[in-house]
């Protein structure tokens, strides 16, 4: 296990020696500076782990030795060639405090139960042809899987299931190489990704907005005896002003401009070197929305500030609070695939054809690209097909629907 970064250096910045070897930059490679049978030697080991270098160190003082004293020089230390697993369990030991309990989860379905077969394989032989062996064999096997309604059944495997896998397949020679346990990347995952066959999303049209909100508004919270749905709170900030989920969850009341009856968002937006910048719009709200959240503020005491819709463990709520909520009116007109963000293209589809520009639900919507919004947010309505197509019956000859060939 090589030592932290900073076990390497003095208070003033100076490396300190140890046992000839030493780092100069904190994340580096080793350094050795020695003196041996009259013999100065410097210069860099090329690896980043300590015990590597120690070896290198111990090799180069053995040849100077021997060569002094007449000696055969031995073979050169060959370094360790890491298995599957054992690059795992390395994984597992530094990973597991620092990343989420369903990534080691699956980092652990991944290797336990789906590449068992493939413990013993060296991590430099993971490539090519051992990738599509286990391609073929994932793709022609079955596994426990939860649906609902269906419960554990045994199906065969997805598509998207191997995509999975072989994310995590990567994510582990990606580690390897950083650890210094492979010195090149020979895992390669071209032409081994499977695109599963997509289902087509559910919409909710603007006339059935009424029938959608009101299965939902049913709901209740049984905390602290809410009167209001919190998820029906939700669905309202992104039917009437466009906002994605994580943005609704996350709204304060400081960001709620009663006089000027706008609501306030900021973008973060990430650049490559610099920390997020943030980018402010305003949506005006509509008097509908405006009303409801005014009652909902009457019962919340008037805030002043903090969040507007509040969890039982005193935060935020979590991701996908709406997703049952919208399930549930979305059952209602038998609408399938209906999801929380496909509520901002309800908005503005509704904005669009109430006549805005482009330009104005692009900005409602905090999109950069106008062509963006257009290509996957607005839905357009099949207009006049419903004549061309009777037009198109008659000049066929098909004028009597019931005429049924002999």
């Amino acid at each position: 296990m090589a030592r932290r970064a900073k076990a390497w250096f003095t208070e003033d910045g100076r490396p300190i020696m140890h046992d000839g070897i030493y780092k100069n930059t904190p994340g580096g490679d080793f350094l050795f500076d020695f003196r041996c049978c009259g013999q100065h030697k410097k210069g860099s080991t090329g690896t980043p782990i300590e015990d590597l270098a120690r070896a290198h160190v111990a090799q180069l003082k053995r040849q100077i030795t021997d060569a002094f004293y007449g000696r055969t020089p031995p073979e050169p230390v060959k370094p360790k060639v890491y298995t599957l697993f054992e690059v795992w369990e390395e994984w597992e030991k530094k990973k597991t405090s620092s990343v989420s309990k369903s990534h080691v989860r699956w980092m652990k379905g991944v290797v336990v139960h789906h590449t068992h077969e493939w413990k013993d394989l060296p991590i430099t032989e993971l490539e090519g042809a051992a990738i599509s062996t286990l391609k073929d064999r994932y793709m022609s096997g079955t596994g426990k899987g939860f649906k609902k309604g269906e419960g554990h059944t045994v199906r065969t495997h997805s598509g998207g299931g191997w995509n999975k896998v072989l994310v995590q397949l990567r994510a582990l020679v990606g580690f390897a190489q950083s650890e210094g346990m492979i010195q090149d990347r020979t895992f390669s995952a071209k032409g081994n990704w499977l695109k599963p066959a997509s289902k087509a999303p559910g919409f909710l049209w603007p006339e059935q907005v009424q029938k959608f909100l009101a299965p939902i508004d049913t709901m209740r919270k049984n905390c602290k005896g809410d009167r209001f749905c919190h998820p029906g709170i939700y669905i309202r900030l992104m039917l009437g002003v466009g906002l994605r989920e994580g943005e609704a969850i996350n709204l304060e009341w400081e960001r709620v401009n009663w006089r000027q009856n706008v609501i306030v968002i900021a973008d973060a937006r990430a650049t490559d070197w610099r920390p997020k910048d943030r980018e402010v719009r305003e949506i005006e709200m509509p008097a509908w929305l405006r009303t409801y959240l005014l009652q909902w503020w009457e019962f919340c005491e008037r805030p002043s500030k903090g969040l507007v819709m509040v969890s039982r463990h005193g935060g935020a709520h979590r991701e996908g609070i709406s997703k049952r909520a919208i399930e549930k009116g979305a059952a209602e007109l038998g609408i399938v695939g209906l999801h929380p963000h496909l509520l901002r293209a309800t908005f503005a589809t509704t904005q669009w054809e109430i006549g805005a520009t482009l330009d104005e639900i692009a900005a409602m919507l905090g999109h950069d690209d106008p062509e963006i919004t257009l290509k996957h947010y607005i839905r357009r309505r099949p207009k006049g097909q419903t004549v061309n197509q009777a037009k198109a019956a008659e000049r066929m000859g098909f004028t009597n629907p019931q005429i049924v060939p002999a």
